[in-house]
C-alpha cells in the first residue's frame, strides 16, 4: 500500500503479523474517503488495536461501533480512553457490568490496554470518527474493510475459534458471518446510554453476561481466562541460587516467576554464565542481554540480580502496564537499586559496586519499566521462612511466589552439567514476546 508521508505513522509499531490483514484495497479506500486531519483518533492511533497481541494469540475480539468523538478521548482501542481522561458514559456502563460480574477495577482509569495485552482485540467497526461531530459519520467508509478483516481473520483462525463480543447494531451485523466460520458470536446492545436507557433492567448493558461467559468457555476449553480486572496487579517473583558459593566449583542459577494479567505463571530461568553481561543493543534495552568475553565467577548475588533482570525484561516484553510488584528475598539487591546505586550515581562512584555489569543493566531496565507501567514496587520478602504459612492473603502470595522461584532455581542447578561459559536460559509459558527472550539469548550466544 502506498501512503503519503503524513499517513506513514498509521503503520508504525503495528505487529508485522497483522500486515497481511491490513495492507489491502479496502483499508486504502477508507483512508482516502475521510479527512484524517479532522478525524479521531489521531493518525498514529488508527491501528493501535494491532500493536499488542499477534493474530495467533487473540482469544477475544470486542467489536464496538466507532471511536469517541470528543478530543483527547479516542485512543484506537474500542471503549478505551487514556489514563486521566474523563470516563465516557458508555465506559461507565462497561465498568458497571464488570462490577456486577465480580471483577474489580483498580483506580479510576479508563485505559483498557491491559485487555489488549491479555489477548483481547479491541476493535471498532469504524476505525475513525469525525472529531467533534456526530457518531457514525465514518461507518460507511470503513464497512468494506471491516467485512473483509472479519472474514479473513476468521478464516486464519478456523482451527482455533475466537470469541467475538458484538456490542451494538453495526457490530451485531457481523454475527452471522462469525458463526458461519465456526467462531463464537456473543451479542448485546451497545453500552451507550442512548440505547441503554430504553431497555428493561434485564437487557441493560450492566446485565450483559459476556465477561463471565467468555471466561467460563475459555476455562472449559483448557485455555487461560482473561484478566478482566482492569489494571489488575502483576507480580514478578525473582530469585537466585548457587552451589559452592564463593568456591572454585560455584554454579549459580536464576529464576523469575510472573503471575497476573497475560503472564499466567510465566517462568524465565537459567544458569548464570561465568562471564559478565551487557545489552545486546544498548539503545534498545528490551532486546535483551548477552554474555561478553570478560569472565565473572558465578555467585548467589549474580543469580539474584539476573532473576531481577529477567523479571524486568519479561514485564517489558509482555507490556505490563498497570501496577507491578517485583518481589525478591535479596535485601542487598533491592537496597542496591532503591538506595545505594542512586546515591553512588550522584557521587560518581557507581562503577565501584560489586557486579556492576548486572547492577547497571537492572537499573536501566527498571527505569524503562517505570516509564511503561502505572506503578512499579520493589518488595523484599524473607526467604525460606519457617513456620506456618501466614493467613493474610498478600503475605501468603509473597511467600508462595518466592518459594516457586526458589524451586525453579533448584531445578536449574539439578539439571546443570554443561559448561558455565554457556549462556543458559529457558522460558516456560507466557506471551510469545516473552518466549522470544530465549531465542534472543540463543542468537546472541551463537553470534559470539
Amino acid at each position: 500500500m502506498k501512503l503519503s508521508d503524513p499517513l506513514r505513522a498509521v503503520f508504525d509499531g503495528v505487529n508485522p503479523l497483522w500486515l497481511p490483514f491490513l495492507d489491502c484495497e479496502e483499508f486504502a479506500s477508507a483512508l482516502a474517503a475521510i479527512d484524517v486531519s479532522q478525524a479521531t483518533p489521531p493518525v498514529g492511533l488508527i491501528l493501535e488495536a494491532f500493536r499488542y497481541v499477534p493474530p495467533s494469540e487473540v482469544a477475544v475480539v470486542i467489536l464496538g461501533e466507532d471511536p469517541y468523538v470528543k478530543e483527547g478521548q479516542a485512543q484506537g482501542l474500542c471503549f478505551s480512553v487514556p489514563a486521566g481522561a474523563a470516563l465516557p458514559r458508555s465506559l461507565v456502563n462497561v465498568f458497571g457490568c464488570l462490577a456486577r460480574g465480580g471483577f474489580r477495577r483498580e483506580g479510576g482509569s479508563g485505559d483498557l490496554r491491559p485487555w489488549a495485552v491479555d489477548r483481547v482485540l479491541l476493535l471498532n467497526t469504524a476505525l475513525t470518527a469525525e472529531l467533534g461531530g456526530k457518531s457514525g459519520a465514518h461507518l460507511a467508509a470503513w464497512r468494506p474493510f471491516t467485512d473483509r478483516f472479519i472474514r479473513e481473520f476468521c478464516a486464519a483462525r478456523a482451527q482455533d475459534p475466537v470469541h467475538f463480543l458484538l456490542w451494538g447494531g453495526p457490530a451485531r451485523a457481523h454475527a452471522a458471518a462469525v458463526r458461519k466460520r465456526g467462531h463464537h458470536a456473543h451479542e448485546w446492545t451497545h453500552p451507550s446510554p442512548c440505547a441503554d436507557n430504553m431497555l428493561s433492567p434485564d437487557r441493560k448493558f450492566r446485565a450483559c453476561p459476556h465477561f463471565e461467559d467468555v471466561n467460563a468457555a475459555l476455562a472449559a476449553a483448557g485455555k487461560q481466562k482473561i484478566a478482566w480486572d482492569t489494571h489488575a496487579p502483576v507480580f514478578a517473583f525473582s530469585d537466585g541460587g548457587c552451589s559452592d558459593n564463593g568456591g572454585p566449583k560455584a554454579r549459580a542459577s536464576f529464576a523469575a516467576v510472573l503471575v497476573g494479567g497475560p503472564f499466567a505463571g510465566c517462568v524465565v530461568r537459567g544458569e548464570v554464565c561465568a562471564r559478565e553481561y551487557s545489552f545486546v543493543d544498548s539503545s534498545v534495552p528490551v532486546a535483551g542481554i548477552r554474555a561478553t568475553d570478560k569472565t565473572a565467577s558465578p555467585s548467589n548475588n549474580r543469580g539474584e540480580l539476573l532473576g531481577l533482570i529477567y523479571a524486568f525484561l519479561a514485564l517489558l516484553r509482555g507490556k505490563a502496564l498497570g501496577r507491578i510488584e517485583v518481589v525478591s528475598d535479596s535485601e542487598i539487591c533491592l537496597k542496591t537499586l532503591k538506595e545505594w546505586l542512586p546515591s553512588r550515581i550522584l557521587k560518581g562512584t557507581a562503577n565501584q559496586l560489586k557486579n556492576y555489569d548486572l547492577v547497571a543493566i537492572a537499573w536501566r531496565l527498571l527505569g524503562e519499566l517505570r516509564a511503561q507501567a502505572t506503578e512499579v514496587v520493589l518488595t523484599w520478602t524473607k526467604g525460606h521462612p519457617k513456620g506456618a504459612m501466614p493467613a493474610e492473603s498478600h503475605s501468603r502470595l509473597l511467600r508462595s511466589g518466592n518459594q516457586k522461584a526458589d524451586d525453579h532455581c533448584k531445578i536449574v542447578l539439578e539439571k546443570s552439567g554443561g559448561s558455565p561459559d554457556r549462556y543458559s536460559i529457558e522460558v516456560l509459558g507466557g506471551p510469545d514476546a516473552v518466549r522470544q527472550l530465549m531465542r534472543s539469548a540463543e542468537s546472541s550466544h551463537n553470534s559470539q
